[in-house]
C-alpha cells in the first residue's frame, strides 16, 4: 500500500518523536508569554487584542464564549480585546479575505 508524505510524517511523530514543528514551537512560546502577561503584567505586557476568524456566526459565537471563559478564568487579561469574527453573510470567503474582514472588525472596535 502506498503511504502519503503526510501519513509518514504522522507515523514518525507518533513513534515517540518529540520534535515539534516550528509553528507549534512558536505557538507554545506565545501561549507561555500570554499566560505570563496575565500573572505579571508589570513584567510582561499583555496582548492588546485576540481576534479569531470563524466560518459561520455559530462558530464565532462558540469562539467568543471560549474567549470570554478564558478571561473569566484569568487566562486572558481582562483588558485584552477579544473578537470572534464570522465570514460575512454566511459565505465562506477564504483565509486571506477572512483575515482582512477580522482586521476591519478590530479597527471598527478600536474606533468606537
Amino acid at each position: 500500500a502506498r503511504i502519503s508524505g503526510l501519513e509518514m510524517e504522522s507515523r514518525r511523530q507518533t513513534k515517540g518523536s518529540r520534535r515539534k514543528s516550528p509553528a507549534m514551537e512558536v505557538l507554545r512560546k506565545l501561549w507561555y508569554l500570554l499566560r505570563l502577561s496575565v500573572r505579571h503584567p508589570s513584567r510582561v505586557p499583555t496582548w492588546d487584542a485576540i481576534v479569531l476568524t470563524a466560518a459561520s456566526p455559530e462558530q464565532a459565537h462558540l469562539y467568543d464564549w471560549q474567549l470570554q471563559r478564558a478571561k473569566r478564568m484569568g487566562r486572558i487579561a481582562s483588558s485584552t480585546i477579544t473578537l470572534a469574527v464570522p465570514d460575512p453573510h454566511g459565505a465562506r470567503i477564504g483565509s486571506g479575505a477572512a483575515t482582512l474582514n477580522a482586521l476591519r472588525a478590530l479597527a471598527s472596535r478600536l474606533t468606537q
